[in-house]
């Protein structure tokens, strides 16, 4: 269909129809167009629904050991729902995708859904918990081989922008000492949100010092939505702020309670997050 309309349109643009007559066509040759369009829209849709869930489901696989218990294959040496991701855009690519002659607007919607799945799978990767050292290796595993999952979909995943700045950010802060993350160098707050770092964070603490979800009682899906509804970074931290202040609060109840060591480190990192955000505040006030 879209080489025939492209087709036509060349021929169009030779004819000496008269110029009502051209306009009727082209209009209905950019209307036919249009609905091919959305229906590759809806495939797409779907096809980045099931891309999400699949990410979402890293939760049911165990990050807690500190010995490395590689899941897959020599071949595929990744966590199980990274092998059914990459599966499943091999198969979507070759059976469905390669068949589509719209390259450019494929292309481009692909992209987009590239950018959303990395994204995701680095957000949820900071709500890992618990996150041991056998667990810290299974997600570089894992970090290196969703790229390879995204191949069929973008083939150059390192030219993603933001999301892949925020997943090699946050594969050296998985191995840092606690208290570099509040070194300059870090990369967190510009290309790593400090909220994305903070969560992170939480799973160096002991079970006592719960995560934001896990005091609301969310699954970790249901707080990643909401994170996509609250984009605003400020709003984020201030939901992790009153985590915080909940941990200190109950702290200060217990006789003789030591705090996390994790916990100082990460009231400065939040601190750090709320200045720079008043401060982007301040510039575009001005």
């Amino acid at each position: 269909m879209y080489l025939l309309i492209l087709s036509l349109q060349h021929i169009l643009s030779l004819s000496t129809l008269p110029p009502n007559a051209h306009r009727i066509i082209s209009s209905a040759l950019e209307g036919t167009m249009a609905q091919m369009c959305s229906v590759v829209s809806l495939f797409v849709g779907e096809v980045q629904r099931v891309m999400e869930e699949i990410v979402v489901s890293m939760h049911q696989e165990n990050f807690g050991s500190e010995l490395m218990a590689v899941s897959g294959t020599p071949d595929q040496p990744c966590s199980g729902y990274l092998r059914e991701l990459q599966a499943f855009t091999a198969r979507i690519h070759s059976q469905h995708l390669s068949l589509y002659h719209c390259t450019a607007e494929v292309e481009k919607q692909l992209r987009e859904v590239s950018e959303r799945v990395l994204e995701l799978f680095v957000r949820h990767v900071c709500l890992l918990r618990p996150l041991r050292e056998g667990g810290k290796m299974r997600v570089t595993t894992d970090m290196a081989q969703i790229e390879l999952a995204l191949t069929p979909f973008c083939s150059r995943p390192g030219e993603l922008g933001r999301p892949y700045l925020m997943l090699r950010t946050l594969r050296r802060l998985l191995f840092q000492e606690t208290d570099l993350a509040l070194s300059e160098t870090s990369g967190l707050g510009n290309q790593l949100p400090f909220s994305y770092a903070l969560h992170h964070l939480f799973s160096r603490a002991p079970p006592d010092m719960t995560s934001p979800h896990q005091l609301k009682g969310w699954t970790e899906k249901a707080y990643s939505d909401w994170m996509d509804k609250q984009t605003i970074e400020r709003d984020r931290l201030a939901f992790i702020q009153a985590t915080l202040d909940a941990y200190s609060k109950r702290k200060r109840g217990q006789a003789r309670s030591q705090y996390a060591e994790v916990y100082p480190v990460m009231v400065s990192l939040l601190k750090r997050g709320l200045e720079v955000g008043r401060e982007g505040e301040g510039e575009r006030g001005k």
